[in-house]
């Protein structure tokens, strides 16, 4: 993710555009990082995971499916 640290806001978003959780992750300076995230929680549906770098130089959403 860079050369430096940076800090990212992950939120979870339900089909009807509701924040049903949400994140804040800090990566190192490493190319790859992997961090499981447990969603039993989350009824079955279609989500939105959005990811926000504080900088802003990253802003990403990602559509899944819990089935």
């Amino acid at each position: 993710y860079g050369e430096k640290a940076r800090t990212f806001k992950i939120e979870f978003i339900n089909i009807a555009g509701n924040v049903v959780r949400t994140e804040k992750k800090v990566f190192g300076d490493q190319y790859w990082f992997r961090d499981p995230w447990y969603i039993k929680d989350l009824v079955s549906g279609f989500y939105m995971i959005r990811i926000i770098s504080e900088d802003g130089l990253t802003n990403r959403t990602f559509r899944i499916e819990k089935i």
